[in-house]
């Protein structure tokens, strides 16, 4: 699988398992493709896409257990959860979707983290 395919079903797929969507903000799908370009160009496909299924794994985890992540700025309601050690996934809940904000390289210096 490409890239460009994987990074298309995260985009446009609607996770819709137990009543939650996944939504994917802009930013952080121009990150996934990042990520994902550098795993490619890296690493290779087969890296690629066993990082694009944990995200998945994730993300059913995450319809199941919403609030699994650490709160990491509480007055937006925002939670943190690290998928692989050098990366967390930053979302909120808002209703029944799930929004994907952010993902952050947690080998940055923490001031830097965008939500």
């Amino acid at each position: 699988m490409t890239r460009q395919i994987l990074s298309r079903i995260l985009k446009y797929k609607k996770s819709i398992r137990n009543g939650f969507n996944h939504l994917l903000v802009e930013s952080a799908d121009k990150k996934f493709d990042k990520i994902l370009t550098y795993l490619e160009e890296e690493w290779g496909e087969t890296v690629t896409t066993a990082f694009v299924k944990k995200v998945y794994d994730f993300l059913d985890i995450l319809a199941e257990f919403p609030e699994i992540g650490s709160l990491e700025h509480t007055e937006r309601n925002i939670r943190g959860f690290v998928i692989v050690r050098q990366l967390t996934l930053f979302y909120k809940i808002h209703g029944d979707s799930i929004i994907l904000l952010n993902f952050f390289d947690n080998r940055q210096n923490p001031k830097r983290k965008r939500y």
